[in-house]
């Protein structure tokens, strides 16, 4: 499984020294030099991920599961991971 992964960015919200959404978002753009709209950023809260994304100009996916409340600022929503497969055939705007 290490394979598929460069790298692996945490928001631990519970230490004193976070960075924040937006920030880790910026760094992991920053460091493989992304341009935003090729990055898909996927997230169930809009006051975090999606909202951090959307101000960076990234595309957003909203993961609808139980109890969360839909957002009209994603860019898409999906309500399982699955449904994932389908962005990576499709290419960025």
């Amino acid at each position: 499984m290490k394979a598929l992964f460069r790298a692996i960015y945490v928001d631990a919200i519970d230490e004193s020294n976070r960075q924040g959404k937006q920030r880790l978002f910026e760094l992991i753009s920053n460091t493989y030099r992304l341009h935003p709209a090729g990055v898909l950023v996927v997230g169930d809260s809009f006051e975090s991920e999606i909202d951090a994304g959307n101000r960076l100009g990234m595309r957003t996916v909203q993961l609808l599961r139980a109890g969360v409340q839909r957002t009209d600022h994603a860019t898409y929503h999906i309500t399982s991971l699955a449904e994932l497969k389908h962005f990576f055939a499709t290419p960025a705007n």
